[in-house]
């Protein structure tokens, strides 16, 4: 474990980086796909169903090998990284959309009916208003989104980009021994057990507080 440490961090920070790029434009596209979805021409919304519903049952992995193996078929080609990227991305975003349009549709429309009694005009009130309120409705099944993202990263070894798996299952076939593979999995479960814990406790602190609106 030690002789292969040096791989499994430099393997580490490529899953940083991918996890980092991954959750920041998966969760920025989702918020816009979900704003496209309930309030967008009908022609619109259509598209961002069809979006959200595909990417939402197609597995991360059968998506990475479409964008990485076939679309060079046709052309478009994408180093490992980018690849991995875009397609956790898309996943990420469809899930996304449907937790903040749950946290949008929980909002009660009186606060869209007095916005607009006040002549504040409906751009200012989704974002002033609303979007903030969702977003604390969304953070905790959000964060279980972005989790199962970082975990997903594993899956871009699939096209060779050196993450962290790739790193340990490189180590292991360099030293025979399978003692790289379980460092890695160490560290997964060092970082990752942690943000389940913030998981876990979010939804506490969400349904306190809800139990705690609930008389009023």
């Amino acid at each position: 474990m030690l002789r292969a440490l040096p791989m499994l961090m430099r393997g580490l920070i490529n899953t940083a980086y991918l996890t980092v790029a991954s959750v920041l434009i998966g969760s920025f596209a989702g918020v816009l796909i979900c704003i496209a979805r309930l309030y967008a021409p009908k022609p619109v919304r259509y598209l961002a169903v069809g979006f959200i519903d595909i990417f939402r049952a197609l597995p991360v992995l059968v998506v990475l090998i479409v964008i990485y193996y076939a679309l060079p078929f046709v052309g478009v080609r994408f180093d490992s990284f980018t690849s991995a990227v875009i397609a956790l991305s898309l996943v990420l975003a469809a899930f996304t959309a449907e937790v903040f349009r749950a946290g949008i549709m929980s909002i009660p429309a009186g606060q869209f009916e007095a916005a607009r009694a006040l002549g504040i005009p409906f751009p200012i009130t989704l974002y002033k208003v609303i979007i903030p309120q969702a977003l604390k409705i969304a953070t905790p099944p959000q964060t279980s989104n972005c989790i199962a993202i970082a975990k997903d990263t594993s899956l871009a070894s699939v096209v060779a980009m050196p993450d962290l798996l790739k790193q340990a299952t490189d180590a292991q076939a360099l030293m025979a021994n399978p003692s790289p593979l379980i460092a890695a999995a160490i560290i997964y479960l060092i970082i990752l057990w942690p943000a389940v814990r913030v998981v876990a406790w979010l939804e506490t602190r969400g349904g306190a507080s809800a139990a705690k609106m609930g008389p009023d």
